[in-house]
């Protein structure tokens, strides 16, 4: 499958198989039917946010809609067109993580329900539309595993199915977070 990732910044990662990689700027022009998934990487800098044009949004909607997998990180979504594409409106602004720890909804290939993992970087707070949640972050007392969903949770990925298309929101720092090590569970 090729997948087109546009990256608000460079990523450490290497494009491998039929990944192509471009800056967000490239959005505009590139023709995305060409990919069976298109991966938008927004910056992880507080004093920045990553926003999509209503062309944008427009050509994205069309693409998920036909059949296409959108992945979608740490873009803004106040507005109307981004919430309702990406199934999350945002409310504040970003901030840094300080004691929030990422929280497994429902047992996922050999993962607990309730597993909480460790990562670093920005989060974005908002509340999600039609969506199903993967993960979610809080400030989670236990080191392991959370029974139970704590009082101030956010959203942290969800999936939303779109026509016959996919579309998965990070409002955190996933591909994006600098460190190999930060993204791990607690139990391993």
């Amino acid at each position: 499958m090729k997948v087109a990732v546009f990256s608000a910044e460079p990523l450490d990662y290497e494009a491998v198989g039929g990944m192509k990689a471009f800056s967000m700027e490239q959005l505009d022009s590139e023709s995305l039917e060409l990919y069976g998934a298109v991966m938008l990487i927004g910056t992880p800098r507080l004093e920045e946010e990553t926003f999509l044009s209503h062309e944008n949004v427009r050509r994205l909607w069309n693409y998920v809609e036909s059949g296409g997998k959108l992945y979608a990180e740490l873009i803004g979504a106040f507005d109307f067109p981004s919430s309702r594409l990406f199934g999350w409106k945002q409310d504040f602004p970003r901030n840094r993580r300080t004691m929030e720890k990422l929280r497994v909804c429902e047992a996922k290939e050999g993962v607990p329900a309730g597993s909480l993992l460790e990562w670093e970087g920005c989060m974005a707070a908002g509340f999600p539309i039609y969506t199903e949640r993967w993960l979610e972050y809080g400030p989670y007392r236990q080191t392991h595993i959370a029974d139970i969903r704590g009082e101030q949770a956010h959203p942290g990925l969800f999936i939303r199915e779109l026509g016959q298309g996919l579309c998965v929101y990070a409002a955190f720092s996933l591909l994006s977070v600098r460190s190999k090590r930060a993204l791990r569970p607690y139990g391993r």
